[in-house]
């Protein structure tokens, strides 16, 4: 069941509708066909009718079309507007797009099939030298501290003597989306991943990122979000630093990925983040593993969590021999080298070869190959 009332949450954001409307109209002209994936309550396509487009076809899978529908006629744009309902992937069209709008993203690229219905969109929708909006999104961690942390503590007292460990274990490795403020930054914001709409997507993650703490604080997790170029000239920042500055009401927030604890942490400590989302079903599965370098009086302790959204799998069932991931598969090669006595350069040599697209970079592989150094060395 959708709602009227989310939907109209996303059109209240104004930095998210101003800097649509700005992109669509340096990109429609009389002549241009626009397809809006995920079309919602129809906004994007009407927009893109009133900025000028000769036709637009709007998709969208869910039962809220028929609020589009209404919308479409209030504004008298039937004649140039075709609602499909009907999920994307399953759609052709009599004439290709000049320009493919989207936003069902979510607080970050991740979510449902997002990624599997833009590239489907790319490929098969939208005209050779065709526009797509958004055209990058770029992904930024950060640890964070939270002044707020009842929803993890409800469950860390036994209610009328009952045992709810089982939830106060699934609460911790809940993801959360929450608006922080830049106080709440331990480290300084890094890059995670870049995502270009105008090329073919991997639909899953799997990336390793090192965070530097910057303040002393007590870290309650790693905060996850979403800057967004919806045209090369056409930005919208959703970092907590931008948030704060722009005074508006906004729908997209950061995510947090919380720890099962609070870790009292300062400058010079580090955290080492592995994360993964993999595609299962309509949504996807979380896993982060993190390691909390903290120095000690001269010596490093290592705090280390590993976490999952993921069902635990139930009592009694089949197991199987667990596959490396390609992170595991370049880690077993480091080592195996390292054992045999190759150099660093070496060593970044045959990263380069074996995982041409996580490492494409000698100054990549070589950062990999010394950050092992210093962990196993």
């Amino acid at each position: 069941m959708y709602s009227v009332f989310d939907h109209g949450a996303m059109i209240a954001d104004a930095v998210r509708m101003d800097a649509y409307q700005r992109a669509l109209k340096q990109a429609i002209t009389p002549r241009s066909c626009v397809v809006d994936i995920g079309t919602g309550s129809g906004i994007l396509a009407l927009m893109a009718a009133k900025l000028g487009a000769r036709r637009v076809y709007a998709i969208e899978l869910d039962d809220v079309i028929g609020l589009a529908r209404r919308l479409v006629r209030d504004n008298g744009l039937g004649d140039r507007i075709t609602l499909i309902q009907a999920d994307a992937r399953e759609v052709t069209l009599e004439e290709p797009a000049d320009v493919i709008v989207s936003d069902i993203g979510g607080h970050l690229p991740w979510h449902g099939c997002h990624l599997s219905v833009i590239n489907h969109a790319r490929s098969q929708l939208l005209a050779a030298g065709g526009v797509m909006i958004p055209a990058v999104d770029r992904i930024f961690a950060a640890v964070v501290s939270c002044n707020n942390m009842a929803w993890r503590s409800v469950w860390q007292h036994a209610p009328h003597g009952l045992d709810v460990s089982a939830a106060a274990e699934a609460a911790a490795s809940e993801i959360r989306a929450h608006r922080f403020d830049p106080d709440d930054l331990l480290s300084d914001p890094v890059p995670v991943a870049a995502l270009d709409y105008r090329a073919a997507l991997e639909t899953d993650l799997e990336q390793q990122i090192n965070l530097d703490i910057t303040r002393q604080g007590a870290a309650c997790g790693v905060a996850l979000w979403f800057d967004r170029d919806l045209s090369d000239a056409v930005c919208i920042e959703n970092s907590p630093g931008a948030m704060a500055s722009q005074n508006a009401a906004r729908i997209y927030r950061q995510l947090l990925f919380p720890w099962p604890k609070d870790v009292d942490v300062t400058k010079g400590d580090s955290v080492r983040l592995s994360l993964q989302a993999t595609l299962s079903g309509a949504d996807y599965d979380w896993s982060w593993d993190s390691l909390i370098r903290k120095l000690a009086g001269g010596n490093i302790q290592g705090i280390r969590f590993k976490q999952s959204t993921a069902p635990p799998a139930a009592n009694g069932a089949e197991t199987s021999a667990a596959e490396l991931s390609q992170e595991g598969k370049a880690l077993r090669l480091c080592l195996s080298l390292m054992k045999a006595g190759a150099d660093n350069e070496a060593i970044a040599d045959a990263l380069m070869r074996g995982f041409p697209q996580r490492y494409p970079r000698r100054d990549m592989a070589l950062a990999h190959v010394a950050a092992l150094c210093r962990e196993y060395a």
